[in-house]
């Protein structure tokens, strides 16, 4: 037999049989871990979307209430110097989906 045709040897000396042979039977347990870690890093995401906004949204939540459009809202924000959390300028978009989700 030629040296570069060796038989491969049986599982679990080669990567992933072994690794599959050691998660035998835990394969719930690990993808009910991964939708836990999941739902937590998505309530993290939206307090810290809350949080970088809250000292905006009473004038938000005012100027809507008062009639104004979001692009109209987003352009006097920009102005008087606020950015949003990333350091951007604020988009009709941006107000709503911060509107959005404090209401939610």
């Amino acid at each position: 037999m030629l040296p570069w045709k060796r038989p491969r040897p049986e599982a679990p000396c080669w990567g992933a049989p072994a690794r599959i042979i050691g998660q035998a039977g835990r394969e719930d347990t690990r993808l009910a871990g991964l939708a836990k870690a999941r739902e937590r890093s998505r309530i993290a995401k939206r307090e810290k979307a809350l949080a970088g906004v809250a000292d905006l949204m009473p004038i938000m939540r005012e100027r809507r209430a008062g009639g104004a459009s979001l692009g109209a809202i987003a352009t006097e924000l920009n102005a008087a110097g606020h950015r949003t959390t990333r350091g951007n300028e604020w988009t009709a978009m941006g107000i709503k989906l911060a509107l959005d989700r404090a209401a939610a």
